[in-house]
């Protein structure tokens, strides 16, 4: 019984362990997947400059490419009120959808709020920072875009605790059946019964801290969907007046 046990237990893990690097496989074999950027409705605003996305689509990726160029000329000539504005956009990434009819480039542009600044360095990436995500099971797979991987730590970690509590259930029900008799034969089975429990406890306690563990590596080191990566901790200069004094403010954006 004790080795019928294990043997549940161990297959259960290894299921689990099997299935998460089987995802894991098949979503590092894509060459790409969505961008959290690729929206048309994505926008953020930095100290200095502003990150926009432009979504054109057409036939080809050259012509695409062209249209996107001139719909970010578009918007700067409008923000600035100019025929031909020197302050300029530039490109740092694009990510391409192509179904049977038709081909969708998104483009993100970063753009100087003044031509005087210094624009602050943006990086696509798929690699993500330390997050407190890692500690709970799942949330830094979905953060990611790693949603198979995600519903397998979960289901992981839930089947764990359900064997976790089920066997220490059935431990408490045997030791107590082992005061119910005087059959010495019965005892010894209850008591058995009672350890072999005990037993499965420890090994499903064993697989939850393992595949716990594995959730926070796969959390911290996996690479994920694209991102961007820019530095929010920037010192800023500018002239500052008031009745009292004539000088420089400095101020650091979080």
């Amino acid at each position: 019984m004790n080795k019928r046990i294990y043997l549940i237990a161990a297959m259960c893990l290894l299921g689990t362990l099997l299935q998460s690097t089987a995802t894991a496989q098949v979503i590092s074999s894509k060459s790409k997947y969505k961008p959290t950027w690729a929206s048309s409705s994505f926008k953020r605003t930095l100290p200095n400059t502003y990150l926009e996305v432009v979504v054109v689509t057409g036939h080809d990726q050259k012509s695409i490419t062209k249209d996107a160029e001139k719909e970010i000329i578009r918007r700067r000539k409008l923000t600035v009120g100019e025929s031909d504005p020197w302050i300029k956009s530039g490109y740092i990434a694009s990510y391409w959808e192509s179904s049977a009819s038709r081909i969708t480039g998104y483009f993100l542009y970063q753009t100087r709020k003044n031509p005087t600044y210094e624009a602050e360095p943006v990086e696509a990436t798929t690699e993500y920072g330390f997050s407190p995500r890692v500690f709970i099971p799942g949330a830094q797979q979905i953060w990611k875009g790693q949603g198979g991987k995600a519903v397998l730590f979960i289901s992981g970690e839930v089947a764990c605790i359900g064997g976790i509590v089920l066997s220490q259930s059935l431990k408490a029900t045997y030791i107590s059946k082992i005061n119910s008799t005087h059959d010495n034969t019965q005892k010894r089975y209850y008591s058995n019964m009672a350890n072999t429990w005990n037993m499965a406890g420890y090994g499903f306690i064993t697989g939850a801290m393992a595949l716990y563990a594995w959730n926070i590596i796969d959390g911290i080191v996996s690479p994920g969907r694209p991102t961007i990566k820019y530095d929010n901790n920037i010192l800023t200069f500018a002239p500052a007046a008031s009745p009292d004094y004539v000088g420089m403010s400095l101020t650091m954006s979080f």
